[in-house]
């Protein structure tokens, strides 16, 4: 292949080639399939095998189809879950150390999945309205079961209002938790891609920066400039548009929290190193501490960016 293509001339002709060929591929994927979660891995292998361009392109040209052949909302879809996989080829091969490449990521994938959510946001709420009407229209009928002598044991009027205030609670809480759905696979994905583009870079013999250890992990420094905007943000939202935006602004609040709450985790997991705790005694204690204290992990990562306690460390993350 590269004696084919030795020339920079037939090289750019064959980038061309695949991105055209990519992007229709990419195109014909989501007009038929809800592949929209797994494609930006696709998209980072394309850009660590080619070069990091050719995912872009592609996009580019799966969206304008997108968009004139079924509509904006399809491009949006898809330009919600891509930019994992086109930022981090570009990262990687610039050798950008591990913890800045995936923040970057994760943090331009939940900045367009929020902008995806506000633009579809219509949308989510008639489905839950519709849905919230159901399951009214629903309740409103058992009543007439309680009248019946073998089922009304089962079916009295104080158990249908508990049942109904139940699954309309169940309901609101999905609701809420959309936000914080497209933040974890946001913040995951971007990891996950780019382990898979350390792997396939070390496959072809491509320099590398070194992954960090866990108990090294910091947050950059003018992180908790852009938390004071997200939080203020996410109260604004709460304050102008209530209960119909709960889940936006959630997801603006997750996005302070998860991150210091991690760095918590971070400073934990440096202190049990130093005093050479067990590997399985370290993860229990972080996953009894996010399950059951994760208020006192958040704090600690908090109190960590701003003075700095672990010492006796490289901790920059660039």
């Amino acid at each position: 292949m590269e004696g084919v293509f030795a020339t920079p001339q037939r090289k750019r002709s064959l980038l061309v080639f695949v991105s055209v060929g990519v992007g229709l591929l990419l195109f014909a994927l989501c007009f038929a399939l809800p592949v929209h979660a797994v494609i930006p891995f696709g998209l980072a292998a394309l850009g660590m095998i080619f070069h990091p361009a050719v995912p872009v392109c592609a996009t580019l040209i799966a969206s304008a189809l997108l968009s004139v052949i079924i509509g904006p909302s399809a491009a949006v879809a898809l330009l919600m879950f891509a930019p994992s996989g086109l930022i981090l080829p570009f990262m990687v091969k610039k050798k950008e150390s591990s913890l800045y490449a995936v923040f970057v990521a994760a943090s331009v994938t939940i900045l367009a999945m929020w902008c995806g959510m506000v633009y579809f946001s219509d949308a989510i709420n008639a489905a839950f309205a519709q849905q919230k009407a159901s399951i009214i229209e629903q309740y409103a009928l058992l009543p007439k079961l309680a009248e019946n002598e073998l089922l009304g044991t089962f079916f009295n009027a104080e158990g249908i209002g508990a049942w109904r205030s139940m699954h309309l609670l169940m309901l609101e809480t999905i609701k809420m938790m959309l936000g914080g759905t497209a933040l974890s696979y946001s913040m995951i994905t971007a990891l996950l891609i780019y382990l898979i583009c350390r792997k396939i870079a070390q496959k072809r013999g491509i320099a590398i920066a070194p992954f960090a250890p866990f108990a090294q992990w910091r947050l950059p420094s003018g992180f908790g400039f852009g938390a004071a905007i997200l939080f203020i943000a996410s109260f604004l939202v709460e304050v102008n548009y209530g209960q119909e935006q709960a889940s936006l602004a959630f997801m603006l609040r997750s996005a302070v929290v998860v991150p210091f709450t991690v760095q918590g985790m971070c400073v934990l997991e440096f202190y049990l190193s130093k005093k050479k705790v067990h590997a399985a005694a370290r993860v229990a204690a972080n996953v009894a501490l996010t399950l059951f204290l994760s208020l006192v992990l958040t704090y600690c990562g908090m109190f960590e960016h701003a003075f700095a306690f672990r010492r006796g460390a490289d901790l920059r993350i660039k």
